[in-house]
């Protein structure tokens, strides 16, 4: 399962929303490859239309997704704008970030890639203007 899926799966789970109330996308995004891997960095964006649940249980569950997928991320990345339609009902978006590597194998036609959800903790995986390290792609 990829990150963003990840994302969208724990706003679901959060509070009832419905699969057709909720928009999932990357925005700012910037690859990173190296010779076993691509990485990616961006802001994952998600919106939750014409909704009327409760924002705290939504802010909790992707605070816990930082904690857990993106720790050496600060306490404040996540972000959020809200609009008021009628009371009850809102328009949400939170904006988050967003890394993720797939190890890549394979030469020719024959590639296979797989998506790993756990924090990348090598700063030089994350570096975005330097040249790509040999090291630490798990």
């Amino acid at each position: 399962m990829s990150k963003i899926e990840l994302i969208r799966n724990t706003v679901l789970a959060a509070d009832e929303i419905e699969a057709d109330q909720l928009i999932t996308l990357i925005s700012d995004g910037k690859i990173v490859t190296t010779a076993t891997s691509v990485t990616y960095k961006a802001k994952a964006i998600v919106a939750i239309i014409e909704w009327k649940g409760d924002i705290h249980k939504i802010a909790w569950a992707l605070g816990e997704y930082l904690r857990n997928h993106e720790p050496d991320q600060p306490r404040d990345a996540l972000e959020f704008e809200t609009e008021i339609i009628s009371h009850p009902l809102v328009d949400v978006t939170f904006t988050l970030p967003f890394t993720e590597r797939v190890v890549v194998e394979g030469s020719g036609d024959t590639v296979e890639a797989e998506t790993c959800t756990k924090p990348i903790t090598d700063p030089a995986d994350l570096d975005l203007l330097g040249s790509p390290t040999s090291g630490g792609d798990n």
